[in-house]
């Protein structure tokens, strides 16, 4: 039986070469990214491996790729700060795999400025998906989908 996990809604662990101290890990891990995207950041050298490659979706500003521990902080600050009241929730996951970890997210704060979900004041509800692959324990690579549809829906809903 695996332990309960504080903020864990659901677990789905493929069992295929997997062993409870493995998914333990993966789960504290998990949890310990969760906490980096909402501002955490403690334990930042023991999560990132100081050569993490990030796929991100694209925007005007940012390229899809970015390489560097300082660079993917810098992406999730830039995220937090472009609303007030930024919170990142689990809905899905953690799925865990040999030496990946995914999980769907629902982003939910208040636009500080002009974007695709509207003007600033605009309640945004975002979801997507973060997936993860692990090297030594720490994020080597992440994959980051965000549903941009559903964030100009609620826009559109206003």
């Amino acid at each position: 039986m695996l332990p309960h996990v504080e903020g864990i809604s659901a677990l789905t662990v493929n069992t295929n070469h997997v062993t409870a101290l493995s998914v333990d890990r993966r789960l504290s891990l998990w949890t310990q990214w969760i906490a980096l995207r909402n501002g955490g950041h403690e334990n930042i050298d023991d999560i990132l491996s100081p050569t993490l490659i990030a796929h991100l979706p694209r925007t005007g500003t940012r390229p899809a790729r970015i390489a560097g521990r300082a660079d993917l902080l810098a992406w999730a600050a830039s995220v937090r700060f472009a609303f007030l009241n930024f919170e990142l929730t689990v809905e899905v996951g953690p799925i865990l795999g040999v030496h990946l970890i995914s999980g769907r997210w629902t982003l939910r704060g208040i636009a500080r400025s002009s974007g695709p979900w509207g003007p600033p004041g605009t309640v945004v509800t975002s979801s997507g998906v973060d997936i993860v692959r692990i090297e030594a324990g720490r994020v080597v690579e992440l994959w980051v989908n965000a549903d941009c549809v559903e964030a100009a829906a609620t826009a559109d809903a206003r």
